[in-house]
């Protein structure tokens, strides 16, 4: 998504200003006309209305870092873990 953020910036002339950032991932809808988005992993969430933001298009779309059903940072780990200790017994047994 882009966030529209029309603000006046000191110096600058309106007419030349970026008016559209992004790209946002919505990360959560928080109400019927809010949701949540979120420049990046580390960035801090903003609450906006859904009418300053706009479908962002591009050749390239960004990867989400959002965890998708079930998947979570800490089960990658142990399913890791896991393929090691399988990995290590079979080279005992043989």
């Amino acid at each position: 998504m882009r966030y529209y953020d029309p603000r006046k910036r000191p110096g600058k002339q309106d007419k030349w200003t970026w008016k559209w950032s992004g790209p946002f991932l919505v990360v959560s809808i928080t109400g019927p006309v809010n949701v949540e988005i979120q420049r990046s992993r580390r960035a801090l969430e903003k609450t906006v209305h859904i009418d300053k933001l706009k479908p962002y298009v591009s050749d390239v779309m960004p990867i989400s870092w959002l965890p998708t059903d079930g998947d979570s940072v800490v089960s990658e780990s142990n399913n890791t873990d896991h393929q090691q200790d399988t990995s290590n017994e079979s080279r005992r047994s043989a």
